[in-house]
């Protein structure tokens, strides 16, 4: 069985992080390899570290310093939906129903530090394989 390999920081945040909290992370996280196996209990851990404990995660990993020039592999995508015009908002349930139209397979939903009434969050998304190659990940 293949592992889900990202880089999650064990340090919880309750609120949005600083600017001098984000440098910090970026600076370390790519040191914070953690794999799950992709079995229901512990994809569940990692979606309750993230989204209830406020764990920072980057998605990829790295061979050295977090940045373009020493990306390693990526497997999970996170989209942001911050609904910052009205006339130009989407729902979860939307993302959802879209996410299985275009059958997307949606791993974790959670709400963003900015979040109000469930109007700002993020959806992350599951490919079955690692992908190694930075331009087809951007």
């Amino acid at each position: 069985m293949k592992t889900i390999k990202l880089s999650l920081d064990s340090h919880e945040f309750w609120n949005k992080p600083t600017a001098e909290n984000v440098k910090l992370l970026s600076n370390c996280i790519s040191r914070s390899v953690k794999e799950f196996k992709p079995v229901l209990s512990e994809l569940k851990g990692l979606a309750l570290k993230v989204g209830r404990d406020g764990c920072t995660f980057c998605p990829a990993t790295f061979n050295g310093k977090r940045s373009k020039d020493t990306f390693e592999q990526q497997q999970l995508f996170a989209l942001d939906f911050d609904n910052k015009s009205p006339d130009q908002s989407i729902t979860v349930q939307e993302v959802l129903s879209r996410a299985r139209y275009y059958e997307l397979p949606v791993l974790f939903i959670y709400d963003t530090f900015s979040s109000v009434k469930h109007n700002k969050f993020r959806v992350v998304f599951w490919a079955n394989t690692s992908i190694s190659h930075r331009k087809i990940v951007e």
